[in-house]
């Protein structure tokens, strides 16, 4: 009789990956699976904020962190003068192939296995609680599945859930490794602990650059609807930052991805599957910060999932329904307010000039990196009662 696993999870980024290790360390029998061969490359910023560390509840080796961060600097859509705002901690700036290997390797220590080059394919049937579902390298069975493929989930497509957004409720974010001596590297990024964020003259579009010990992480991310405009948008904003930086430009060859807007699209699965990361729609669409909701939506699905599974006469079918209430109570409710917070400040050039009026205001920035309700306080602080006005 084929085994059948507890648990199979599609997709090994750091959703899939945090799913899988919390639900093997709670003792079930799981299955990761990833259609590449690992380490592969993966379109990212690679910046890992400071809550995204504090959600992963693992140590980062010294040898993965490429530079810490302790500082963010605010550069103007015309290139006006920068906002600095610094912290003790805002987190790590890695290599995402590097993390993303980290993070498998840490799955199967924890009793998980890995299965790099097998595709998912479809779901075959769902017969007594067990589901089937083909993949590159043959069927498998399992009781519950976690989806964590990405924004074009294959998955989500199985569940009839994976229609292909309209540009609207979509960003296109591209990204792009350049070379640069550490000392030149430490000097730009203020001794190599400070991020840059450039407020771009696209609507909802951020540009970074992000240092790591002998490169730099550039890249943009916008509104899909602005697609065709993106990569000459890249060239010369690469090419005028190194000219910036006092160094001959270089040509650049970014990689892209597209990513669901947070906060209108929200993709919690069915019955017993269920969908985390970008394939559930969790990104946040001010900032474009995945990786904080990745980590932590697979561990809501995994913790999910090993309830429905202990609790004696729990119906599996269930899971997705207790799933979707405990990301409206953490995470739904966070995007939203970002997405308000994105259609509000439109191309930058609104919050740019707020933040120059009250540069105290950068702090929210801060927040958004290191407080998991970053937007629910700066909502709360806005609605508190300021000093009375002065008559004069």
């Amino acid at each position: 009789m084929q085994h059948i696993w507890d648990l199979v999870v599609v997709g090994a980024g750091p959703a899939g990956s945090q799913a899988a290790r919390t639900a093997a360390a709670r003792g079930l029998s799981v299955l990761l699976l990833d259609q590449e061969e690992f380490p592969r490359p993966k379109t990212c910023g690679g910046l890992v904020s400071a809550k995204a560390c504090a959600a992963l509840g693992l140590t980062l080796p010294a040898a993965l962190g490429e530079r810490r961060i302790e500082g963010v600097r605010l550069v103007g859509p015309d290139g006006e003068t920068a906002l600095a705002q610094t912290a003790p901690f805002l987190g790590w700036t890695v290599d995402r192939a590097a993390l993303d290997a980290f993070l498998v390797e840490e799955a199967v220590r924890a009793g998980a296995e890995f299965r790099p080059g097998a595709a998912f394919l479809s779901i075959e049937n769902a017969a007594s609680g067990h589901i089937s579902l083909r993949t590159s390298r043959g069927n498998l069975r399992a009781r519950a599945i976690i989806g964590a493929d990405g924004s074009s989930s294959s998955v989500a497509r199985a569940l009839g859930q994976g229609r292909s957004l309209p540009a609207w409720r979509t960003a296109l974010a591209l990204s792009a490794m350049l070379s640069l001596p550490a000392p030149r590297v430490e000097e730009v990024f203020n001794g190599g602990r400070t991020v840059n964020l450039y407020c771009l003259p696209l609507p909802y579009a951020f540009g970074w650059a992000f240092p790591y010990r002998e490169r730099v992480n550039l890249g943009l991310g916008a509104w899909a609807g602005a697609a065709k405009a993106l990569p000459q948008l890249m060239a010369g904003f690469a090419r005028q930052l190194q000219l910036s930086w006092g160094i001959t430009p270089q040509a650049v060859h970014p990689r892209g991805a597209y990513l669901p807007a947070g906060g209108l699209t929200f993709r919690p699965g069915r019955s017993q599957v269920l969908l985390v990361g970008d394939a559930a729609g969790l990104v946040d669409p001010f900032s474009g910060e995945g990786i904080y909701f990745a980590l932590r939506s697979g561990q809501l699905a995994a913790e999910t999932l090993v309830g429905c599974l202990a609790t004696a006469g729990a119906p599996l079918t269930s899971a997705a329904r207790l799933y979707a209430a405990a990301c409206r109570r953490e995470l739904l409710g966070e995007l939203r307010l970002a997405l308000v917070l994105a259609i509000f400040t439109g191309t930058k050039r609104h919050f740019f000039r707020s933040l120059s009026a009250r540069p105290e205001r950068l702090e929210l920035i801060v927040q958004i990196m290191t407080n998991p309700r970053a937007y629910r306080t700066a909502l709360l602080q806005a609605r508190q009662p300021g000093p009375p006005a002065r008559s004069g």
